[in-house]
């Protein structure tokens, strides 16, 4: 009998904590509900490009914050955006690339690194394959909930948009 109470006092309390977590997903920004990209910290974008030699710019405004690593060489501009909350949460990543000439296989490298970044049920490779392989036709999928654009602006210019469905 006690323990017929016991489950009747936890039970409501532990259907509550699975909504809050649901709930806790949805971000508001500017009175708007969105939602991160799952598990993804503007740390997990970033950290590669540094490595690499990108210079990283971070910039704060309200309850947003924008992550810039940019690098530019007598070829080619590349550039990773990532807007985050105050609290890392990850809304978007967008990565942009302007050549001088033509894209070359750095170009389509560099978009290729920057859909293969881990979040929560990604899959790297199938992302990596498919940024490259939409890079010159430019197009849209969805992987572990992420929503991926190409998008070609010009002959000379790509970005690549990343963000939750």
């Amino acid at each position: 009998m006690l323990m017929k109470y016991i489950i009747l006092f936890l039970l409501p309390l532990v259907i509550s904590c699975g909504q809050a977590t649901v709930k806790d997903k949805d971000v508001v920004v500017a009175g708007v509900k969105t939602k991160p990209i799952p598990a993804l910290t503007p740390a997990n974008v970033h950290d590669q490009f540094t490595k690499k030699g990108f210079k990283l710019d971070k910039t704060s405004s309200g309850d947003m914050v924008t992550w810039t690593s940019a690098e530019n060489n007598e070829m080619h501009e590349f550039k990773v955006i990532t807007t985050a909350t105050n609290t890392d949460k990850v809304l978007s990543v967008e990565a942009s690339v302007f050549s001088m000439l033509t894209m070359d296989q750095s170009t389509k490298d560099f978009i290729g690194d920057v859909a293969s970044i881990p979040y929560k049920y990604a899959d790297p490779q199938k992302a990596k394959e498919w940024a490259v392989a939409n890079f010159e036709k430019g197009g849209h999928t969805i992987i572990g909930d992420v929503n991926f654009e190409v998008m070609i602006n010009s002959e000379t210019r790509r970005v690549l948009k990343i963000s939750a469905k």
